[in-house]
């Protein structure tokens, strides 16, 4: 079964660039700063929301919070000098 390609980053894409192509294929908007990504792995994203608003930083670790809802994970392969993102 293929999956469809949601976004593609450069091959060596910050988190910052993979978060900004996820959230707009996601239609996110992360004003009360809810939102955050987490990296699994190098080709591994999960991005969740926490149940406290309060500004955090969208690329900081959530760790121990009990109150995580997964939005969405996405795995990356590589293709040239890209990757593709595909939803999980």
């Amino acid at each position: 079964m293929n999956k469809a390609i949601a976004f593609e980053t450069d091959s060596f894409a910050y988190t910052k660039e993979v978060w900004k192509a996820a959230s707009k294929f996601l239609g996110l908007d992360n004003k009360d700063g809810r939102i955050q990504i987490s990296r699994v792995g190098t080709n591994h994203i999960k991005i969740v929301e926490t149940q406290e608003a309060g500004g955090k930083n969208p690329f900081e670790t959530p760790v121990g919070d009990s109150k995580l809802k997964v939005i969405a994970e996405f795995t990356a392969s590589s293709l040239g000098n890209k990757k593709v993102w595909m939803k999980r």
